[in-house]
């Protein structure tokens, strides 16, 4: 098997194996199914450029598609979205030059849906991020004038308000993340006509002006909050934590073998144990595009979930059809992990694994859908 956990520190301490040998075309013996608390989970499902919901349920059995009808009001597919608390909040640019904005609480099944940019056109603009709090959507953009350089903007739009009154706050270099906490909002920048680098811009949500700004250097793949409210910058080499209260940076480095690598993940989210869940990309010669995977801040320990560690070759390949995994989600009541992952090829058809948390790794069962998993909330 190829699951590895292993630890890093500020430079790297220890390398733990936990097993390792060759896959097998031998189906793997299933331990006896645990008895679990019944729990329902939403999956936000992409299909056909078009994203929906469909409810699950988690008996003492297995897992069951249910019935219940979602408020999800549907929304186009758009790589310009943002998770945080069960709430998500997309853009999406159509034809007609409107911006379309989707605000959604997977938890309350509340949503507003609202446009902007209507006198600006959003075809004048280029939107490069979005993020969200309870009062506030940001949208960050680039507007693109004839015979002038290209100005960086973050709009905050109030929610509150009828008609969703907004201000647009300049930003230098290129915003390119953001993510809001403790009364601020971290904007990750980038600057591309000179130094290659990265840098952060920290605006205070009241005040709505910037109040402070430094570099960050090179290679900042992903910024997200912890647990405490910090912000986290991953770097393939290492992570530094931003004290939003302070600014005050700590570093942790990992050595090039040993490296977590969340920070080309794709998405990342904290489960209740404390932990990151995110998506790892896997070399060539692994049996798919990328594996999910958990970082421990605490005790600075990865654990990757390698599907040949807890499928057969046949499962993986035939029964499952696993081509990569596409969202990861903790559930704290029963201490499994669902895994949701496309099926190999271009059909939009998906599922979603639930497997036993390390250290006893079991596959426990799967269940296909009719979409490919953007995202897992439970509730």
């Amino acid at each position: 098997m190829k699951t590895y956990i292993y630890v890093v520190g500020i430079l790297l301490t220890v390398f733990l194996v936990a097993c390792s040998s060759e896959s097998t075309n031998e189906p793997i013996e299933e331990n006896e199914t645990p008895i679990f608390v019944e729990a329902d989970y939403t999956v936000l499902l992409e299909k056909s450029g078009g994203l929906s919901a469909q409810g699950l349920t988690a008996g003492s059995d297995d897992l069951e598609i249910n019935d219940n009808d979602s408020s999800f009001p549907g929304f186009s597919n758009s790589d310009i979205f943002y998770n945080a608390d069960d709430i998500i909040s997309l853009y999406n640019a159509t034809s007609g030059c409107i911006g379309e904005v989707l605000y959604y609480n997977f938890e309350s099944e509340d949503s507003i849906e609202f446009e902007t940019f209507g006198v600006l056109g959003a075809c004048n603009v280029e939107v490069t991020s979005i993020a969200h709090t309870d009062d506030y959507v940001f949208i960050s953009f680039i507007k693109d004038e004839e015979g002038k350089s290209d100005t960086f903007y973050v709009r905050m739009i109030d929610l509150d308000t009828e008609n969703k009154d907004f201000v647009d706050i300049p930003v230098s270099p290129k915003p390119i993340a953001m993510v809001p906490t403790n009364d601020k909002l971290f904007v990750l920048t980038f600057d591309e006509d000179i130094t290659d680098e990265n840098g952060i811009s920290v605006i205070d949500i009241e005040d709505k002006t910037i109040v402070y700004e430094k570099n960050m250097g090179y290679d900042v793949g992903l910024m997200f909050k912890n647990l405490d409210g910090n912000i986290v910058l991953a770097y393939p080499e290492l992570h530094t934590i931003v004290d939003s209260s302070t600014m005050i940076e700590t570093y942790t480095r990992y050595d090039a073998d040993t490296a977590p690598n969340f920070y080309n993940s794709e998405f990342v989210s904290f489960g209740d144990d404390g932990k990151l869940y995110y998506q790892m990309k896997t070399e060539e010669s692994s049996a798919t595009e990328n594996i999910p995977a958990t970082y421990d801040f605490a005790t600075n320990t990865a654990v990757l979930y390698f599907y040949e560690n807890f499928l057969s070759t046949a499962q993986l390949s035939v029964e499952f059809e696993i081509e990569s995994t596409t969202s990861i989600a903790y559930d704290n009541a029963n201490d499994i992990i669902l895994v949701g992952y496309q099926k190999t090829g271009n059909d939009g058809k998906g599922g979603i694994l639930r497997i036993t948390s390390s250290p006893e790794l079991t596959f426990i069962d799967n269940i296909d859908l009719d979409g490919v998993p953007r995202s897992i909330y439970v509730k």
